[in-house]
């Protein structure tokens, strides 16, 4: 089912680049998210400081004081900084794109102040930053900030919040905005823009899980895929598709065939699945491991519908995450996210084995330049931001 004031909405299709194919990801409304300006503190806002041990779902940063004063942070003694973000006046290509200082987010009611520590870069933030799916997703320009994921820790809590305490690790997913160090987010599960972060996953493998994992659930939730089924999944060497992978064998798929470039089949076949190339004759190809039970597709193209029409049965066990209009005449029907999948795939991984490859990281401050790496394609990997000093240290473009 659709999910009121969310839009699925496209990327684009790249067969081979993990983290850089199709995506879609839930997106809210944001008018009126961006572009408020909040009256900066006539005293600097010192840091939180660095992750310790903790109870899964809760772990804690040590050796900080808890300030309050009408609101909740926690702080490490001596220090002060910015909070830096990556914002947009007008639409265009990655060079629009500036690093800037912005006032400190406060958080509302029902609000929690997040401090990213890792954000995913996605093909739907140049996509937005392009101006081309404006009419899905709108931004207040000037001012306009991308990023729909990403991991980070509450260092503040606002009236009303009982899901989140300072000092959780979180995921931050949705709406666009999170191309920035601190930022405030909406913290009721009807909201569904953050979840716990189970200790087990790193921020970077947090941060991007939500649009990989999360479309990668639905898509299998939607075909129905069963234990013991044979399943076909199209571009999967992409970050959506690898996960499609990963998440059907954990549901039981008795085969699992992934169409992919030659070069990519090490990862496919490093996922768990059976690679085929692409080519004139595919759908024969598939045939020989066929027939399916279910399809995802997620690449696109005629190639690929033709293939998924003749080897898998009934429209409702074949899904693309590609909005093509021609496809869904041949039935082969597009993706519906389910409310509150992040944390439905969450559960399913649990202690699995599940990792998703980080291609490449970047300094906050160098967002176009990460978008311009994922527009280029065949990127393998996803793309990653890390705020602060750290980054400059571990970028690896």
């Amino acid at each position: 089912m659709r999910v009121p004031g969310v839009h699925e909405h496209p990327a684009v299709a790249d067969r081979d680049g993990p983290g850089h194919g199709l995506l879609v990801v839930q997106l809210r409304d944001v008018r009126g998210y961006h572009g408020r300006r909040r009256r900066r503190r006539s005293a600097p806002r010192q840091r939180p400081g660095v992750l310790g041990r903790g109870r899964v779902h809760r772990r804690r940063l040590p050796g900080l004081a808890l300030r309050v004063r009408g609101r909740r942070r926690l702080q490490e003694a001596g220090g002060a900084g910015v909070n830096t973000a990556v914002l947009f006046d007008r639409y265009g290509d990655p060079g629009v794109l500036y690093p800037a200082e912005v006032p400190d987010p406060v958080a509302g009611p029902g609000q929690v102040v997040v401090r990213h520590t890792a954000i995913g870069v996605n093909p739907i933030d140049w996509k937005i930053l392009s101006g081309e799916v404006r009419a899905y997703v709108p931004m207040d320009l000037p001012g306009g900030c991308l990023g729909v994921e990403g991991a980070g820790v509450v260092v503040e809590v606002g009236a009303g919040v009982r899901r989140f305490r300072v000092g959780d690790r979180v995921i931050r997913h949705g709406r666009p905005g999170a191309f920035r160090e601190y930022e405030a987010v909406a913290a009721s599960q009807e909201a569904d823009e953050l979840t716990l972060c189970p200790d087990r996953f790193s921020d970077e493998q947090a941060a991007v899980l939500p649009v990989a994992a999360g479309t990668a659930y639905s898509a299998l939730r939607q075909v129905g895929l069963r234990p013991g089924e044979r399943l076909l999944v199209h571009g999967a060497s992409g970050g959506v598709g690898l996960a499609v992978v990963r998440l059907a064998l954990l549901l039981g798929a008795g085969e699992v065939v992934g169409t992919a470039s030659p070069a990519r089949h090490g990862l496919v076949r490093a996922a768990g699945a059976t690679p085929v190339g692409y080519g004139e004759g595919l759908a024969q190809r598939l045939a020989e491991h066929g027939p399916f039970h279910a399809s995802v597709d997620c690449a696109g193209g005629a190639e690929p519908t033709g293939a998924a029409v003749r080897l898998v049965a009934g429209a409702d066990r074949r899904v693309t995450i590609v909005p093509d209009a021609a496809a869904q005449a041949r039935g082969v029907r597009f993706l519906e996210h389910l409310p509150l999948e992040l944390s439905s795939t969450l559960d399913l991984i649990g202690t699995a084995p599940f990792e998703l490859p980080i291609a490449a990281r970047y300094p906050l401050e160098q967002a176009g330049e990460a978008l311009a790496h994922s527009l280029r394609g065949g990127v393998g990997g996803k793309i990653v931001l890390v705020p602060g000093g750290e980054a400059r240290r571990r970028a690896t473009p």
